[in-house]
């Protein structure tokens, strides 16, 4: 059912379409199935795109998001 050469993003459209209701995320007292996080990431995909963001963009902002997650303690 699922290839070792999928990309992250073929891999959760393939588990939100054959296994949606199996648990992808758990953090704290939260979980997502494949499909809410799916849905979730499409979400985010459609805001971005409406921001003017487009495949392959690199701002500054992304990288500013992406120092401070990693420094989050």
């Amino acid at each position: 059912m699922y290839s070792n050469h999928l990309t992250i993003q073929h891999w959760l459209t393939n588990h939100a379409k054959y296994t949606p209701n199996k648990t992808a995320i758990i953090c704290g007292k939260h979980r997502l199935s494949f499909e809410q996080l799916n849905a979730s990431v499409n979400q985010l995909i459609h805001s971005l795109k409406r921001a003017g963001i487009k495949k392959g963009d690199r701002t500054l902002d992304l990288y500013h998001a992406m120092v401070a997650l990693s420094q989050l303690s």
